[in-house]
């Protein structure tokens, strides 16, 4: 097939374009040809046909003249150029007709991008046209373009994977890859497609660089994107990278402006931009929907809900049904009615607002803003309920991956819209809940961005009643950013600040919220309320004495000065008679009062033996409070709870009758904790009354798990106090102890009584399991701490119970695991005991009956006292005999110390001795040596002559004499060979060291190398099998 580019001509980027001419050859005329200008008079389709027809011009003519009315946008021109050549029976071979196939497809394709209702007929023309060589590869690329232009992104995707096999370096087939991966949301993947592609072909239209710049878009990397269209508006000129660009323009100013001067710069900017596309093309929907958005921010309704309505007139039906650009004006509908609803939704029309939104989020259900938008008119039209599913189904059908900010703002509407439903029902749990979930996951993924005000104050009020501790918190964090607002904090939130630090027990810090607070309110409506909180962190009765002057009707002012009252006169019972006389008269005048009727109760619990009172009195007045004012009343309901519970541990008999009672208290009881946990879930107490009567059960283990979960809540002795006694049930006296120990640190300042018995007990029960007199001895240490604090009979007996308990544990013990003091310190303290047991028998109140606490001390007197004295001569006997046996002991080992001690020393004489001997034995064999070496020396520098060496040298050595062993001297001991080849050590001979003996001395290396001749000369003998090495 002949090459096109044949009648191109290249420009100044070296890319081929169309000539201003084409040159027609003239069949007829030979040589001669028909000048066409095809840039400034190109004739109509039909003349161009009736001249290439009748002059028989080859393909590329055809082509070329197509190309130009492609290029003026003449396609109906250009399409009858085609049709003609390929029903011309000069190009009827397949071959010959191909390209005008391709070049029909492609024009077909071409023309339904512009959209219209032919569009879909212009389709199925193209794939007609594919369909005559759907074999070819060219033909399946066309087609797999077809349809990725028809959405038919699975089979075009199989189709570009069959090119790819034939031709890998395919840009357009990788290109279309690439596209479809986009479409899928397959970011990495794709990117490196487009890359690839710009390796392949940089100048590949369209531009791969703008399919670069969307991936990296999407992948988070903004920066990346703006670089990669500037490039492609940099190399290859389009509207769509100039667009691109301004939209990433528009992103940069509202997520990365550090300045609001910054951001109206940049904003005029965008702006200028955006018109100016607009100057290029006015019909542009992108443009529009641009330009509408800012009309919207600056409040001009009228021109937003014109340029919208534009859009959608234009989009409604301008794509083909299935296609891509289809999928584009959805899209750009989708915000188009977006905007329209906005606009009906200030102009208060909410029923117009919902149609938008619905038809909004039906063209686009991954727009969140119509979403929010839509639940917003719901909400408007009083319908809350419809509200909370649209939110609810907008978060669950939100992309996955992180957060953005539509969702975050989802995230926060469902998150009030649950408040208000708590807020509005004390005793709605679940929606309390879920408004708190909401509400946090907005705080957590609003990340760096700065939270809404009124998130951190409603997180705040829902936690009121639940955790004060967070309820605080968030209150504190609004405070944290009304400063950096350099905000006024509003007098509310210093007060309800106050509240929560007086909950927590931080006092002082209350104190502070409550004066700023009353500096900055100027109104007589708030300033009782104020002055109130005030006092009732520094309890200054001067305070609810002008309170009540100014406001006689404060209840509250009015029990806190009873309450202050019954406390300074404790034990002052005429004053009682009044203050209880004052409380009946206020109850009764306000019988509805729940804090009257607490309060009276509380006196009556506290106080009524001491006044002499009828002891049913505070049950039956409980009773009243929960038949006839609120039987959900927690503080009576508790009350009545631990009343039975009481009256249940105080039935000691056995009898079958009492025990059947019992258990009917104890039952009435667990059915009162039990109703108070229905009405309070979070009531601690309750849930220490049902763990309490669980371990009164024998359900240890499961009371003390309830008691570990209400520690994390309550911050009060009793939870430790009551742990302690389980732990002590459970004989896990180490974790007792320690409970009673936390308690008493944290809760007093180690001058409890109760707590101090407690742990004298544990004490005295660990000592007793453990077999430990240490513990014992801690025992009577808290007994004697709790009783110097509080003098009561039982805490004394406490003392000399353990005594006791001291002494015949002392006894029990062996002589090796007892001490002479142990027992010296035992018989004082019997006899503290003996005299304590005697004067509580005496006593007007004893503990335990008289009888018994006098026997127990004639026990001690008449058997115990003796025991402990036998004890103690035996103790004494025994530490005499075991010193006696000691001092023998150490006497013995002194003395074989000694002994071996002189033993060593006389060994170590006889080693230095020895090696003194051998010193001088050495230095005397070395000073022969040397001797022999210098008349050795001295010998053969005498005797041996110049012609002796030259008769040497000319004459084969001789051996003479026969062979004698050599015999040398050195500092080790000699050895010989025994018959079967073992060595023997012999002693050194003292000939061997005689100046005239017939052995070799010992010399150096050097002189024996240089002298062997010389020597065999003189009738030395060589050693058998011998070297130079025997020497030494």
């Amino acid at each position: 097939m002949t090459d096109a580019r044949a009648f191109y001509v290249k420009d100044s980027n070296n890319t081929f374009v169309l000539p201003t001419s084409i040159d027609i050859p003239i069949l007829s005329e030979p040589g001669q040809v028909v000048s066409v200008d095809i840039t400034n008079d190109l004739p109509e389709g039909s003349d161009i046909v009736n001249l290439l027809q009748n002059e028989q011009a080859p393909q590329q003519y055809w082509l070329n003249f197509a190309q130009a009315f492609v290029t003026k946008t003449q396609y109906n021109d250009a399409e009858e150029v085609l049709t003609n050549a390929v029903a011309s029976p000069q190009f009827a071979l397949a071959d010959a007709a191909l390209a005008f196939h391709v070049f029909l497809a492609w024009l077909y394709l071409r023309q339904s991008e512009a959209g219209g209702p032919g569009s879909t007929a212009l389709l199925r023309s193209a794939t007609a046209e594919l369909q005559q060589h759907a074999s070819l590869p060219l033909f399946v690329l066309t087609q797999a373009i077809v349809l990725l232009t028809t959405a038919h992104y699975d089979q075009a995707l199989d189709l570009f994977a069959q090119v790819l096999v034939l031709q890998p370096s395919n840009t357009v087939a990788l290109t279309g890859r690439a596209h479809i991966l986009l479409h899928r949301q397959q970011y990495g993947a794709a990117l490196k497609l487009y890359q690839q592609v710009l390796i392949l072909n940089p100048l590949l239209t369209p531009d791969s660089r703008i399919g670069i710049g969307l991936c990296f878009w999407f992948l988070g990397d903004t920066q990346m994107a703006q670089r990669a269209w500037e490039r492609s508006l940099a190399v290859a000129p389009s509207a769509e990278a100039r667009l691109l660009l301004t939209l990433a323009q528009f992103d940069a100013l509202f997520t990365r402006s550090l300045s609001d001067a910054e951001f109206v710069t940049s904003y005029r900017t965008a702006l200028t931009a955006v018109k100016d596309q607009q100057a290029l093309d006015p019909e542009n929907a992108t443009v529009r929907l641009m330009l509408a958005a800012h009309h919207y921010a600056r409040g001009e309704h009228e021109e937003t809900a014109r340029l919208a309505g534009a859009v959608i007139q234009q989009l409604a039906t301008a794509a083909p049904p299935g296609s891509r650009e289809q999928a584009h004006a959805k899209s750009h509908l989708a915000v188009a009615h977006f905007l329209t609803a906005r606009v009906s939704f200030a102009q208060q029309d909410y029923t117009l607002a919902q149609k938008h939104f619905h038809d909004s989020i039906r063209l686009n259900d991954q727009l969140a803003s119509s979403k929010l938008g839509l639940a917003q008119a719901q909400l408007a039209r009083g319908s809350p309920d419809e509200a909370v599913m649209t939110l609810e189904s907008a978060l669950k059908g939100a992309a996955p991956g992180r957060e953005r900010a539509e969702t975050v703002e989802l995230i926060y509407a469902l998150g009030v819209l649950y408040a208000a439903k708590a807020l509005a029902d004390a005793r709605a749990v679940e929606p309390r809940i879920k408004a708190i979930a909401h509400l946090e996951k907005y705080v957590r993924a609003a990340g760096k961005e700065p939270v809404i005000l009124n998130v951190y104050l409603l997180l705040s009020q829902l936690h009121e009643q639940t955790d004060v501790t967070k309820a605080s918190a968030y209150l504190q964090k609004a405070v944290v950013m009304l400063k950096k607002q350099k905000r006024e904090i509003p007098l509310s939130m210093m007060n309800n600040c106050g509240v929560f630090e007086f909950g927590k027990g931080n006092f002082q810090n209350a104190k502070q919220f409550f004066e700023l607070a009353k500096q900055q309110n100027d109104g007589d409506a708030t300033a009782i309320t104020l002055d109130y909180n005030y006092a009732r962190v520094s309890e200054d009765r001067a305070l609810y004495d002008d309170i009540l002057v100014r406001c006689p009707s404060y209840t509250d002012a009015k029990l806190r000065v009873l309450f202050l009252s019954t406390i300074e006169a404790s034990g002052d019972t005429d004053k009682l008679h009044l203050l209880h006389a004052e409380l009946k008269s206020l109850v009764d005048e306000n019988p509805d009062s729940t804090a009257l009727r607490s309060m009276y109760g509380w006196f009556l619990h506290n106080h009524a033996k001491a006044l002499q009172l009828a002891p049913e009195l505070e049950s039956s007045h409980h009773k009243l409070t929960v038949t006839n004012v609120d039987s959900h009343d927690t503080y009576a309901l508790m009350c009545l709870a631990n009343l039975y519970y009481t009256i249940a541990k105080d039935i000691r008999s056995s009898a079958k009758k009492d025990v059947e009672k019992k258990n009917q208290y104890f039952v009435r009881a667990a059915q009162l904790f039990q109703k108070v946990i229905k009405v309070d879930k979070l009531n601690v107490f309750a849930a220490q009354g049902i763990a309490i009567l669980l371990i009164d059960f024998q359900h240890s283990a499961m009371g003390l798990e309830i008691f570990r979960k209400v520690r994390d809540s309550l911050n009060d002795l009793s939870i430790f106090v009551n742990m302690g006694h389980t732990y002590l049930q459970l004989h896990q006296f180490a974790k007792a102890i320690e409970c009673y120990e936390l308690g008493l640190a944290r809760f007093t300042t180690g001058d409890d009584a109760r707590i101090l018995s407690f742990l004298g007990k544990a004490w005295l029960l660990r000592g007793l399991a453990e077999k430990s007199l240490s513990c014992l001895s801690e025992s009577v240490k808290y007994a004697e701490k709790a009783y110097q604090l509080n003098d009561l009979p039982a805490l004394k007996f406490n003392i000399a119970y353990v005594q006791f308990q001291i002494a015949g544990f002392v006894l029990k013990m062996t002589t090796h695991q007892r001490t002479l003091k142990d027992l010296e310190d035992a018989a004082v303290g019997l006899e503290d005991a003996i005299q304590s047991m005697a004067a509580l028998a005496k006593g007007t109140h004893p503990p335990y009956p008289a009888d018994d606490l006098q026997a127990r001390a004639n026990m001690g007197e008449n058997t115990t006292r003796k025991q402990l004295a036998d004890a103690i001569q035996e103790q004494q006997a025994f530490v005499s005999s075991a010193e006696q046996k000691l001092a023998e002991a150490l006497k013995q080992k002194e003395t074989e110390q000694a002994k071996l001690q002189k033993e060593r020393d006389e060994q170590l004489a006889r080693e230095t001795k020895a090696q003194e001997q051998m010193a001088a034995e050495r230095a005397k064999l070395q000073e022969q040596a040397s001797e022999w070496v210098n008349e050795m020396a001295s010998y053969v520098d005498g005797n041996v002559s110049d012609d002796d060496n030259k008769d040497f040298e000319a004459e084969p050595k001789k051996k003479k004499g026969g062979k004698r062993k050599k015999k040398f001297i050195n500092d080790s001991d000699n050895e010989e060979e025994s018959d079967d080849g073992a060595k023997k050590p012999r002693k050194r001979k003292e000939s061997a060291l005689k100046p005239d003996s017939k052995k070799r001395k010992v010399i150096s290396n050097d002189l024996i190398e240089d002298s062997d001749e010389e020597l065999e000369g003189e009738g030395y003998a060589e050693e058998e099998a011998g070297s130079d090495e025997n020497l030494f």
